[in-house]
């Protein structure tokens, strides 16, 4: 992992991918996130939302609260992924779940946003 970041600060993106990858393949929860940053954002090469969901979702499955927002909102969007509105409320829940079990006053902020947008967005969504 550490090797891996020493070659994405020094912009040697084929390497960072290939050693954050080896890194992330065993479960280092930092390497499995920067390794989707990298799939996407496209460092180095062409943007895969694909890649990037597959390793976003392992990182939420981990418990990455932001991994969790991520993912649901590929879910939402269909991007690297089939838009799936009932599967981006899971992981939207999830995450204002960790939400709320966090300490005052971050919950109440930040536990409701997902919802307000999903029950206004255009294309009939109005269930939570």
């Amino acid at each position: 992992y550490d090797r891996g970041m020493a070659a994405l600060k020094v912009k040697d993106f084929a390497e960072a991918r290939k050693l954050l990858e080896r890194a992330a393949m065993k479960n280092h929860r930092e390497a499995i996130k920067e390794i989707a940053a990298i799939y996407s954002e496209g460092k180095g090469m062409k943007a895969n939302p694909e890649k990037a969901f597959k390793w976003l979702l392992k990182a939420a499955e981990q418990g990455s609260k932001s991994s969790m927002n991520k993912v649901a909102s590929m879910y939402e969007r269909g991007n690297g992924v089939k838009k799936d509105i009932e599967k981006a409320l899971y992981w939207y829940r999830a995450s204002a779940k960790m939400d709320a079990e966090a300490p005052a006053p971050a919950a109440p902020a930040a536990a409701g946003n997902w919802q307000w947008r999903l029950y206004y967005r255009a294309d009939g969504v109005h269930t939570l």
